[in-house]
């Protein structure tokens, strides 16, 4: 930054964003782990002082991999870089290669297609992307608020990222991305000298030993979750049951009450007819009273 850190009698700290934009950044390939990366940064910073940011890459089970991402200032030097397709570190030669981000999957609001934009749908009416129905217009649609993906059928909203029709069309762009990059910068030529990939065998796999035992972890954890998932499946099965009875009871009770219920309208019904009894025998007593 050209900003001075104070201005006056005050401090001022000018935070960077967290990362730069994917155009800037490149991959280094093969750092091996036992690579001390605090020094390996600084020498890193050191030959190329545009570089902003290096990060150690991920798999999906947040584990390291041997590829370090590398984050630059300047496109001069992103592009000298790449153009080398090589650099050295500590006296060990890297393999350079662009970095290209996992593509962004395009939903359009209208019709919850995939891969277009609205203004370029050919969709004349709109698709509602809870229901998955279409009408003219939305604004006058009651929605039945149960989720049903256009694309898969499942119970989930049409434009959510999660859906496995998306991640498919995600893979399949991603790997037309890379292809087309490969393809691209495959072959290069430095002064007289043409390298391709192709007149030189691939190496063998490197023997991990670290691969085995993460796959032993997940193999434990994955036989711990089949343990609790039957443990679940068996207080299901005990809740069923408790369900079952219960309801049952509250059958009986129904039925119960029923009878009761009529039993009482029978003794209303007899209380009547007594009641009734009683003043027509009244009646008589006092006719004869008066005739005797």
């Amino acid at each position: 930054s050209k900003w001075p850190p104070q201005i006056g009698s005050q401090y001022f700290t000018f935070l960077s964003p967290p990362s730069s934009p994917p155009q800037l950044a490149l991959i280094i390939k093969n750092v091996d782990f036992h690579t001390d990366m605090n020094d390996f940064i600084v020498d890193l910073k050191a030959k190329f002082p545009e570089i902003k940011n290096v990060i150690r890459l991920k798999n999906k089970f947040q584990q390291d991999i041997k590829i370090v991402k590398i984050e630059l200032v300047s496109t001069l030097t992103r592009d000298q870089i790449l153009a080398m397709g090589k650099i050295n570190i500590n006296f060990r030669s890297y393999d350079v290669e662009e970095y290209i981000s996992p593509a962004r999957v395009l939903i359009c609001s209208k019709c919850c297609g995939i891969g277009h934009f609205t203004r370029q749908c050919t969709q004349h009416i709109e698709t509602c992307k809870t229901c998955g129905q279409s009408f003219p217009d939305l604004k006058q649609h009651l929605c039945s608020n149960q989720p049903v993906c256009i694309h898969c059928g499942g119970e989930h909203r049409s434009n959510v990222a999660s859906c496995p029709v998306v991640k498919q069309f995600r893979a399949a762009l991603t790997k037309k991305l890379l292809t087309t990059n490969y393809n691209a910068t495959s072959t290069l030529t430095y002064n007289c000298f043409k390298y391709d990939p192709v007149h030189f065998s691939q190496l063998n796999p490197s023997q991990n030993l670290s691969i085995i035992g993460s796959n032993q972890k997940i193999l434990s954890k994955l036989e711990e979750l089949v343990k609790n998932m039957e443990k679940a499946n068996a207080n299901i099965s005990k809740l069923t049951l408790c369900n079952d009875e219960f309801e049952k009871f509250i059958n009986e009770k129904i039925e119960s009450d029923k009878i009761i219920q009529q039993d009482i309208n029978v003794l209303k019904n007899n209380d009547k007819t007594l009641e009734a009894n009683q003043v027509q025998h009244e009646l008589k007593l006092k006719t004869r009273k008066y005739f005797s």
